[in-house]
């Protein structure tokens, strides 16, 4: 349960400021099996020609009954042209206090050397255990905060179609994330979207699925606000649903 969760928390973030560009919101992660196991807030602002967007995340039910209370902060600020969001900086924060544990990666972006810079520590308690730095093989402007945010932006404005991005925080799939945009509204309706919404699909590549690879589904309505996230195929709960909240 450990690892899943692990990977759930972070994979979901994505989903949360895919809105307008000043939306904030609180976010229920949940499935039928096993209730509520996490509730986010997004709050995501711009600031003449900047942007920031922060995700705090912590478990709830029965994760926390087993493993202890874990929370995940993530943060990506950047600066916006033509409407597009460009990061500078994105950070992935994690603690968990039963295990002693918490660990921090930071990525910064150069535009003029076209070069992503990871910084990766991790702590026991107060000791630091372990740090690194790398640079990441591919580069591009999107980190897994700003990359669903930017498709939603270009939604109404391209056909449906699949567009491979560079994503910063994706280094399990060498940075590349695949990511299919459509206004069917035949397609939308069979996901349970609203009419004149969109659909956004991001191919994922990890342990959490059955069979290693699946996709999350992002159902927006007419304004691009998030009405529902959900992954499918999933080893152990199946579907996974995430929907606003208050």
């Amino acid at each position: 349960m450990k690892h899943y969760l692990r990977n759930t928390l972070f994979l979901v973030l994505i989903a949360f400021v895919t809105g307008g560009c000043d939306a904030n919101g609180r976010f229920k992660l949940h499935s039928k099996l096993t209730g509520t196991l996490g509730i986010a807030t997004a709050i995501s602002k711009e600031t003449g020609n900047r942007y920031t967007i922060r995700i705090d995340v912590a478990t709830e039910g029965i994760y926390n009954l087993l493993r202890g209370k874990r929370t995940e902060r993530y943060i990506s600020r950047g600066h916006i042209r033509k409407g597009v969001y460009y990061s500078d900086f994105f950070t992935i924060e994690r603690w968990q206090p039963r295990n002693h544990f918490h660990d921090l990666s930071e990525y910064r972006f150069n535009y003029k050397a076209h070069k992503i810079t990871k910084h990766y520590q991790t702590w026991n308690g107060k000791k630091l255990i372990r740090q690194s730095t790398n640079s990441l093989e591919h580069f591009g402007h999107d980190d897994y905060l700003t990359v669903m945010r930017n498709a939603a932006y270009l939604a109404g404005k391209t056909p449906a179609k699949r567009t491979t991005y560079i994503v910063a925080g994706s280094e399990e799939t060498h940075n590349k994330v695949p990511v299919y945009l459509s206004t069917d509204p035949n397609l939308i309706q069979r996901w349970g979207g609203s009419k004149g919404g969109y659909l956004i699909q991001m191919g994922i590549h990890k342990g959490i699925f059955k069979k290693g690879s699946g996709s999350m589904t992002v159902l927006l309505d007419a304004k691009k606000n998030p009405t529902k996230f959900i992954f499918s195929n999933l080893k152990t709960i199946g579907t996974l649903t995430g929907v606003p909240t208050r």
